[in-house]
């Protein structure tokens, strides 16, 4: 009984271990669109990456120095590109929408949630990716940057 509580323990430690020191980086920074330069698009800590909240910004536009967003005031335009721009920052890391595990959403109305969500499966679920659909949280906000009705935000492993 002794010898497999070692061994189990012994395995355990080996696996943290493994765990740890073949992790990416941790605090990687990695590039995307942001409203502002106060924080970063993602951070990759050990094999997971965190993801700032998505806005429907135009990523060219954007470079141009222009805030302007894709579809202003249309949910279904603003949460295809806000879906877009968070796409193209978790693919940044190395990961994939496949394994995008928590999804936050924040909607300005409880009345876009049926049209967010027609948006929302062309980029997550079976169809989408063959995995199943992150867990996810949506919410009403009284108010999201630059006037956006919808932004989202996702932890995926890497």
């Amino acid at each position: 009984m002794n010898v497999a509580l070692g061994l189990g323990a012994a395995g355990l430690a080996l696996g943290l271990y493994s765990f740890f020191v073949d992790s990416p980086p941790a605090g990687r920074a990695l590039g995307g669109t942001t409203a502002n330069s106060v924080y970063s698009p993602a951070q990759v800590g050990g094999h997971l990456v965190y993801t700032a909240g998505q806005v429907a910004l135009d990523p060219v536009e954007v470079k141009k120095g222009n805030k302007g967003l894709v579809g202003a005031g249309d949910v279904s335009k603003e949460a295809r590109q806000a879906l877009t721009n968070l796409k193209s920052v978790v693919e940044s890391s190395g990961s994939s929408m496949a394994k995008v595990m928590k999804c936050n959403v924040y909607l300005t109305s409880m009345d876009h949630y049926a049209a967010f969500n027609e948006v929302y499966t062309d980029f997550f679920g079976i169809a989408a990716t063959g995995a199943a659909p992150p867990a996810r949280t949506c919410v009403a906000v009284h108010q999201l940057p630059l006037g956006a009705l919808v932004e989202i935000e996702a932890i995926a492993r890497v």
